[in-house]
């Protein structure tokens, strides 16, 4: 069940690898709620890339964008009456989530790693720490975690209201 949960989270994640695909002339497969795109043709080194690092370019830009734009808001909205923290959090909140979706991606940049530096798929890469700290976090205790997501969401919502 898991799995499945992980794979519906991925969903934007593995669409935009078919679209990175696609965007080489390449066929794939893709079923909602899997975890992964099966190409479908053989493919060069350079088109295999360009599918697997797509979703990172999106994430990352769309993270780098929403962050830059919610810090120079208060700077930008000067006007009497607006708040400018509602357009931090409105901004903010979906540079947030482009951030996570960014961190989904540390697979495909450790298999694009793999891919460039010819080694096999069980060789050692610098993304492989990210395995043990992703490990620690899955063993945590779950009320440490619910506490997070509370402080979090109440932080959000003292955010809209002040």
């Amino acid at each position: 069940m898991a799995s499945r949960l992980e794979g519906y989270f991925l969903i934007p994640h593995e669409l935009l690898h078919v679209a990175g695909y696609r965007l080489v002339g390449r066929k794939c497969r893709y079923h909602l709620g899997n975890p992964f795109v099966t190409p479908l043709e053989p493919m060069t080194r350079r088109e295999q890339l360009v599918g697997l690092l797509f979703p990172f370019a999106v994430f990352a830009s769309l993270f780098l964008l929403l962050t830059v734009l919610s810090g120079l808001t208060p700077f930008i909205i000067n006007r009497q009456g607006d708040n400018g923290l509602l357009w931090v959090g409105l901004l903010g909140l979906p540079a947030l989530l482009a951030g996570v979706y960014a961190c989904t991606t540390i697979g495909d940049l450790r298999r694009a790693y793999l891919l460039l530096s010819n080694k096999p798929p069980d060789s050692q890469t610098p993304f492989d720490f990210l395995d043990a700290l992703y490990g620690q976090f899955q063993q945590a205790d779950r009320p440490l975690i619910f506490g997070l997501i509370i402080l979090c969401l109440v932080a959000l919502v003292y955010t809209w209201l002040i």
